[in-house]
């Protein structure tokens, strides 16, 4: 009955309430005077769980919520309407498709709102059943835990997105500053990304190589296309550089004043300045492994600074 609860959440629990409820004379009811006062039933609530997301963003998260419900309303009503022009439909039915994935989480997450609300409608009227109590309140415990999941999945789903994140990147690296030394470590670095891709079955391109100041890039059209990334680049940060001040910490002159990254051979260590983290096995780095270490935590601090423009 238990594991059949479990599948079933709270509507299984209120069809075992009205079973458990039917009369029988061998189960009646003690007089009133042997009756003992119902103990207070204990409420779970997502509080008590493992940390959620503070009361001011789950405040505004509601908020948006609720402006994406309307829109997808008004949009689903849109493209009903037999007066709709064909332009209309298309463009309607983009946005509606866009707003799919986000809908669905809202809908999942306000279901297992409202059967949270009855599972402790269940709990506080249950006081005779101790072990459908028991039950409820277990049930309640791990409900409350997956509402916390989707409210987490839901508000990351929210938060500003780059539209850089679904095209392909450009990788440069220059030497900085050290003459010879640093543009062969420059090249090691190079190959410790090409390792890093092909790990993760990314297609990797080399387009061009700058063998010296002098002689250039071999091919003009791969040097073309390589300014028009910077182009790019230079003006997606300009339009994005109150949304993360990351991003502008990314691009240095190469000094070695601008710490962003040291590696330590002798040490055998990388220290990552953005984010405070060190990674005691520099073989490994270089060989493309264990990068997800850094970039998982720039990743983090990223998000994080997308959560103070979400609540600002």
């Amino acid at each position: 009955m238990q594991h059949h609860l479990r599948r079933c959440g709270g509507g299984a629990l209120a069809a075992l309430r009205r079973l458990r409820h039917i009369p029988s004379s061998a189960a009646a009811s003690p007089p009133a005077t042997w009756r003992r006062p119902c103990p207070p039933p204990r409420l779970y609530s997502t509080a008590e769980m493992s940390q959620q997301l503070p009361p001011n963003l789950v405040g505004i998260m509601e908020q948006r919520m609720k402006l994406i419900e309307q829109k997808s309303a008004y949009l689903q009503e849109q493209i009903s309407q037999p007066a709709t022009s064909p332009e209309e439909y298309s463009r309607a039915n983009k946005e509606l498709r866009k707003l799919e994935s986000t809908m669905e989480l809202i809908k999942e997450l306000r279901s297992k709102q409202e059967e949270i609300e009855g599972l402790k409608s269940l709990v506080t009227n249950a006081c005779e059943e101790k072990d459908m109590r028991e039950m409820a309140a277990e049930e309640l415990l791990e409900t409350v835990e997956e509402e916390k999941r989707l409210q987490h999945e839901l508000f990351r789903s929210l938060l500003p997105k780059d539209e850089a994140d679904e095209r392909d990147c450009i990788l440069e690296v220059r030497a900085g500053t050290g003459g010879e030394e640093a543009s062969l470590f420059a090249m090691d670095i190079f190959r410790m990304y090409e390792k890093y891709a092909q790990k993760n079955g990314w297609k990797f391109d080399v387009i061009g190589i700058m063998e010296s100041a002098v002689k250039g890039y071999k091919n003009k059209a791969k040097a073309l296309k390589i300014l028009r990334a910077r182009l790019y680049e230079i003006e997606r940060q300009r339009l994005h550089m109150n949304r993360s001040k990351l991003r502008s910490e990314q691009i240095g002159s190469g000094d070695r004043s601008e710490r962003i990254r040291t590696y330590n051979f002798p040490q055998g260590r990388v220290t990552d300045h953005r984010v405070g983290i060190t990674h005691h096995s520099i073989a490994d780095v270089m060989e493309g492994e264990n990068l997800d270490v850094f970039i998982d935590a720039l990743l983090l601090q990223e998000e994080m600074d997308a959560i103070a423009s979400f609540a600002a």
